[in-house]
């Protein structure tokens, strides 16, 4: 399948920000994250999104009567919607730290009335530990034996990575449960942490599969026998379409794995000590199995309209949902599927038309060409006064349809006004708290650019 993964513009509190494939906060706490475009299937184009309230449960039963999509500002016809997990495969990588820190869990030594400090050594070198105590690796290998027997083996695989100072288990996405199981169950704690050089195998070994490419990885330390860095890894997350999906046990740089699972439109989990795991890991299965695929169809068939616009909004059960207007290439397949589609039409014309329809042809290219100038964006000019106490002015450009609707969101992401509006119009802000807004005008389904406005 040939991808095209494009950037989109998301907020979290309706401020603007550049984010690959970033989140959007709703009214309701919820947020859509986008990760990929497809467009194999042109005109059809495949969005493949995840939808999450923002304590991290997943948004589930979206159905085409949910969603809206437009083109370059063109509502388009959505064709599908399914739960990725029901239809296409699901491969992960499941990198593991089995390196000597994943021996000790200080809090649960502590819990149990030893300091890590004050262990003593077996003959075989490895400390004793109190009765009762488990450690990290075995909690881990646990939780991910419990997290690779929730998958449907029928159609989804996972691979295996594990590592110390080097990666040294290694296993390619397979279907068999018991030899994944086997390969994570063999693992035993020792050595050092190379921990970006195992996400790069990881990543290398997802680089080719169909379906929707995850890496899950768990690491308990900094990496400090890596070849290959931070830098490294986003660069090939990104190119591989990879999200990264990152457990940090105990001493770990949070705000580090934070940036890496991030960058690469994947999460970060924390746990501090070893006895969350379980937890973590079935949070992690629920949302990998909680991801969408919408189709719709590009109304867009001009050649040279290479750079286009996408706008997405769903309503689901009063969770309102709009993203910010965000610009994308299409790419050269899709060009020449065009051009092929635009040549078949004029061959037809001059087949079947004769003299007469060429004539009718020339007129319509005229008028052809007169459409496709872009019409003037929707845009508020003018907001005054601002700051204000009580009462603003609106001033709308490019207004075409007369009467629309403004709404006015708070910091939060609520709405908490809406009123009717034309091309100049007073309202009476008295009632809203002092504060920061946001304003938005739609007339006839078009949106214009969000305005802040200050209320002192």
């Amino acid at each position: 399948m040939k991808k095209l993964l494009f950037f989109l513009l998301f907020t979290t509190s309706l401020y603007a920000q550049d984010k690959v494939q970033g989140d959007i906060s709703t009214k309701d706490t919820a947020k859509l994250s986008i990760l990929g475009v497809y467009q194999d299937q042109f005109p059809d184009v495949s969005v493949v999104f995840r939808a999450e309230k923002n304590n991290g449960e997943p948004v589930f039963g979206l159905g085409i009567e949910d969603m809206n999509v437009s083109e370059n500002r063109v509502p388009c016809e959505v064709i599908s919607i399914c739960e990725l997990s029901k239809k296409k495969p699901i491969n992960i990588g499941i990198v593991l730290d089995h390196s000597g820190s994943m021996l000790y869990d200080e809090k649960q030594l502590i819990q149990l009335g030893t300091h890590p400090w004050f262990l003593m050594p077996g003959n075989d070198g490895i400390p004793i530990f109190p009765k009762g105590y488990k450690p990290p690796i075995d909690m881990a290998k646990e939780a991910l034996n419990s997290f690779v027997s929730s998958f449907n083996f029928e159609k989804d695989k996972i691979g295996v990575i594990g590592f110390s100072s080097n990666v040294d288990k290694v296993m390619k996405p397979s279907k068999n449960e018991k030899k994944i199981n086997k390969i994570i169950n063999s693992m035993e704690a020792d050595s050092m942490t190379a921990f970006y050089d195992a996400l790069m195998v990881g990543l290398e070994q997802l680089r080719d599969a169909d379906g929707l490419n995850v890496l899950v990885a768990l690491t308990d330390g900094n990496d400090n026998m890596s070849e290959n860095d931070y830098h490294n890894v986003v660069k090939f997350a990104k190119e591989t379409e990879t999200p990264i999906y990152l457990v940090g046990l105990g001493d770990v740089n949070i705000d580090s794995l934070k940036l890496l699972a991030n960058a690469t439109d994947g999460q970060f989990f924390y746990a501090n000590s070893a006895s969350a795991l379980s937890e973590i890991y079935e949070k992690i299965s629920t949302k990998l199995q909680a991801f969408y695929e919408m189709v719709y169809r590009s109304p867009n068939l001009e050649a040279d309209a290479g750079e286009r616009t996408l706008e997405i909004t769903f309503l689901k059960e009063g969770i309102h949902l709009i993203t910010e207007e965000d610009r994308f290439d299409i790419n050269k397949n899709v060009i020449a599927y065009i051009e092929e589609k635009e040549a078949e039409k004029q061959k037809e014309y001059f087949i079947y038309g004769g003299i007469g329809l060429v004539v009718l042809i020339a007129g319509g290219l005229l008028f052809y060409f007169g459409r496709r100038k872009k019409k003037p964006k929707l845009k508020i000019i003018k907001v005054y006064p601002n700051p204000t106490s009580s009462k603003i002015t609106i001033e709308i450009e490019n207004n075409e349809s007369g009467e629309g609707t403004l709404t006015i969101i708070d910091q939060r992401g609520n709405q908490v006004k809406q009123e009717s509006i034309g091309s100049t119009s007073e309202l009476d802000l008295q009632d809203l708290p002092i504060g920061l807004y946001m304003l938005s005008a739609n007339f006839d389904g078009i949106n214009s650019e969000i305005v802040k406005l200050v209320k002192n």
